[in-house]
């Protein structure tokens, strides 16, 4: 709105930016004082090798004090996070070197850190870096701001959403028992096939009851499959029921200050965009889970059995892939949020123009209005594209994950 000291001709459209995060130094000295430990306990390598698993737990233990010593010298810029990353570095070797001996060919022990080469310390760090990139909470993109500071937030929302979610539990319930029953088929499928591909290598040729087997194998993963997709849409139908009830309930008995400082555009931002964000992330977040930690209980009981050199290399996979979809939710969650900051800022600009049109004639500050909204689409346009750009790229690497597979 004009009224400023020549505020008009100081607008300046900006585009998103990210900044470096508070633990961007953490990595460096973690490396720098386990570099140290190591070579402090290069005598003891005599003393904790022969004792297997046990001395791989104990230069672990070793290790730790020195790491976690090691944050302190960053204060008072220590990372919240710094005491959890220094675990992280001191029990990874251990971890995997126990997988190893319990999976990897007999004989094959535990070696020590400290008497490894070089490049296994850097393995070691370059995985920790990784986690704290996966954890660390990523600035909101587009110097879009988040919530304002004098604004509380929430501080049990998940347990909100959880409580709202098991008010449909019966709902949440059905949907599992189809997930497990879903499973059971798709898992059967291959074991039936197989089961009759050995009758016909036998001689005793394809029956009826084989190929009804297989029949029934397939149809009971397809039709278990869809009715638990369907009760999964049927409880994200009934949340956005719910949750959008509740909200509209607790926004008429608001005080008229909180109508008066929050403008229009951004509650409707709220329902429009957050009700269904929400709805729709506790189903699907319910249904990955669940399939993927039944899947991955019973795929991993069928590899250690066959294959367990071949079940350690697939569990080294496993933190990368953690690690890259929690980089991409986060990265989405933030951009997600900023992308709708944006739109309710743009549409609030229209609703003032709008409002205040005779203002605007009698000052001829058409310009400057269509040079502010102009900046504000600009804003959005550049979100949406880092949005697609980030999408690609994560693309990109899961196609490369599944190559790899």
């Amino acid at each position: 709105m004009p009224g400023g000291d020549g505020a008009w001709g100081a607008l300046v459209c900006t585009g998103p930016a990210m900044a470096l995060p508070s633990a961007g130094l953490l990595p460096g000295v973690l490396l720098v004082a386990d570099a140290l430990a190591l070579v402090l306990l290069a005598p003891l390598v005599p003393v904790l090798a022969p004792l297997g698993v046990m001395g791989v737990w104990l230069e672990a233990a070793l290790r730790f004090p020195v790491l976690a010593a090691a944050t302190w010298l960053l204060a008072p810029r220590r990372p919240s996070r710094a005491t959890a990353a220094a675990v992280t570095v001191a029990t990874t070797p251990a971890v995997f070197g126990t997988f190893q001996h319990l999976l990897g060919p007999p004989g094959a022990g535990p070696g020590l850190l400290a008497a490894a080469a070089p490049a296994w310390l850097g393995v070691a760090h370059a995985a920790a870096a990784l986690a704290l990139l996966a954890w660390a909470a990523p600035p909101a993109p587009g110097g879009v701001p988040e919530t304002p500071g004098d604004i509380p937030k929430a501080p049990d929302t998940v347990w909100r959403t959880l409580a709202l979610t098991w008010e449909e539990r019966k709902v949440l319930g059905a949907a599992f028992l189809c997930l497990v029953l879903a499973i059971v088929g798709e898992m059967s499928g291959p074991y039936v096939t197989g089961k009759v591909l050995d009758a016909i290598g036998s001689g005793d040729g394809l029956t009826t009851g084989a190929v009804g087997m297989v029949a029934a194998a397939g149809a009971t993963s397809v039709l278990f499959s869809g009715c638990r997709g369907s009760f999964f849409t049927l409880l994200e139908a009934r949340l956005r029921q719910n949750l959008s009830f509740r909200l509209f309930s607790h926004l008429v008995h608001q005080d008229l200050d909180f109508f008066q400082g929050t403008p229009a555009a951004e509650l409707l931002a709220q329902f429009s965009l957050e009700v269904p964000r929400v709805c729709m992330s506790v189903p699907t977040g319910a249904n990955q889970l669940l399939r993927s930690l039944i899947m991955a209980l019973v795929v991993g009981t069928f590899m250690v059995g066959l294959a367990p050199g071949l079940a350690l290399l697939a569990l080294l996979e496993v933190p990368f892939g953690i690690a890259t979809h929690r980089i991409q939710s986060a990265r989405k969650q933030a951009l997600q949020r900023s992308m709708m900051e944006a739109s309710a800022r743009t549409a609030a600009g229209v609703q003032e123009s709008v409002a205040a049109i005779e203002t605007i004639r009698i000052f001829s500050a058409e310009k400057e209005e269509e040079e502010q909204h102009r900046c504000n689409l600009a804003k959005e346009l550049k979100l949406k594209q880092q949005m697609e750009l980030e999408l690609a790229f994560f693309t990109i690497v899961h196609r490369v994950r599944g190559d790899w597979e």
